[in-house]
């Protein structure tokens, strides 16, 4: 390892010629005109702050692949720690094969692809030194320090990896100045600027299609989250934007994390699973500054959602998104195209139930068969990794997906139920920005990596 005083060390998201997100062990191309930080980077910028730290988001920055190699250049980083994505996978493994001819860096590397194929990425790509295996819980400081042989939760060259995935953990405060950025925006935020922040890592549940099925559930130790929205108010952030998979899936946990929340006055997006909240919980969301939830309702039919393990009925969300209207809650429904089971009645069915709904946003996406989840083929070669990885008809799919993204956003039950919202002269930018920004992308389609 290197043994310096100060060491130099490079965050970076590498570039994109489409927009995506790499962060959190799940990565997606984009369907509209939004962002948010790329939070693998920004947990590990709280870990690392105490070295001479740099930040390169090529995707909020636009940043060409010329521009960050040329900025590489001229920091000669002593350790570079980039997102990397299923999604992405190609060129992002090319970007960095490029980055090793003009420094001599250690680079290491997180994101879906790497946690899960670990082993393969380090024996085709050998200017990669290691991966981080978990970006909340790892041994990263010790290892580029004392160069420790066996960290945790780190896989490298000359160690296997040691899991470990406590029930309580702490990441401390980013550098936050990194992270504020007038491109990260969600269309569904009421206040800007907005920050990314989680209270919890992985999830209880297993849905076969999430790469999170297979990741051990843990909790944020609350006072560390207290601590860290003290600085986020102190530096002028007012919108926080969840990344938790199940907000609040802990009652105990959970009821902590809103007292908190109610000491300030920020405005709150958050995921979550409508069969774990109540009436009475969505009420006490709404007193604690949230005022979007995001619904994984995945399927239009209850025996698809079953198959993949996701056993909620039609009836409870649409009992679900009745409350969230009752207490002017604003919802975003989230749903998956490609799953065995869905045919030529699947737009109509989908379409009507969205309708049904009535959700402020809804987001398609097409099914990819993720490495580290029940739906991934063995056989699969890293070769034929990218953003479909599968087997499903994705031009029959785009085009259902485009069909029902324009027949409810023009339709007149959307366009009422959105003009009935519009409180200020803020609310109408965001809404002409919001259209602007899905006229502009929504012929990209949108594919889990």
């Amino acid at each position: 390892m290197v043994k310096k005083q100060i060491l130099k060390i490079l965050l970076i998201n590498p570039p994109s010629k489409i927009p995506c997100h790499r962060d959190y062990y799940c990565s997606h191309t984009t369907k509209g005109d939004y962002l948010w930080q790329p939070f693998d980077l920004q947990i590990l910028s709280a870990k690392l702050k105490s070295e001479r730290l740099f930040f390169i988001d090529a995707i909020a920055g636009n940043f060409s692949q010329k521009y960050c190699l040329e900025r590489i250049r001229q920091i000669q980083p002593d350790f570079i720690f980039s997102q990397i994505g299923n999604a992405t996978l190609h060129a992002d493994i090319s970007f960095l094969n490029k980055i090793s001819r003009i420094t001599d860096s250690n680079i290491l590397i997180t994101g879906d692809i790497a946690r899960t194929e670990s082993d393969i990425l380090l024996e085709k790509n050998p200017f990669l030194e290691g991966i981080i295996y978990n970006i909340f819980h790892n041994d990263i400081k010790a290892y580029i320090r004392d160069g420790i042989s066996s960290p945790v939760n780190i896989i490298t060259r000359n160690s296997k990896i040691i899991e470990k995935c406590p029930d309580n953990f702490k990441t401390g405060v980013p550098v936050l100045k990194f992270f504020k950025h007038n491109r990260y925006y969600l269309p569904h935020a009421k206040k800007s600027p907005m920050y990314t922040i989680a209270t919890t890592f992985g999830c209880p549940y297993s849905c076969k299609y999430c790469h999170f099925e297979k990741i051990p559930a843990s909790l944020r130790d609350t006072s560390d989250f207290y601590n860290e929205l003290i600085e986020v108010k102190k530096h002028g952030f007012k919108q926080l934007h969840f990344r938790d998979q199940t907000f609040g899936y802990n009652k105990e946990h959970r009821k902590e994390i809103l007292s908190i929340l109610k000491n300030f006055d920020f405005s709150c997006i958050v995921y979550s699973r409508v069969d774990i909240l109540s009436e009475e919980d969505i009420k006490e969301f709404k007193e604690a500054g949230i005022d979007c939830i995001e619904v994984g309702i995945e399927s239009e039919e209850d025996s698809i959602r079953e198959d993949y393990n996701k056993k909620i009925t039609n009836k409870e969300y649409i009992k679900f998104f009745h409350w969230l209207e009752k207490y002017n809650m604003d919802s975003l429904a989230s749903f998956i195209l490609g799953f065995e089971g869905q045919n030529e009645n699947t737009e109509k069915n989908m379409l009507e139930f969205i309708k049904k709904l009535n959700p402020d946003v809804i987001s398609i996406n097409l099914l990819a068969k993720k490495a580290g989840t029940s739906l991934y083929k063995d056989n699969l070669r890293l070769s034929d990794m990218g953003p479909t990885c599968g087997d499903i008809d994705s031009k029959k799919y785009q085009k259902i997906q485009r069909a029902i993204f324009f027949k409810y956003y023009l339709s007149i039950q959307f366009i009422l139920n959105q003009l009935k919202k519009i409180r200020s002269k803020k609310d109408v930018i965001r809404h002409i920005k919001n259209a602007l920004g899905f006229f502009k992308t929504f012929h990209k389609p949108g594919i889990r990596g």
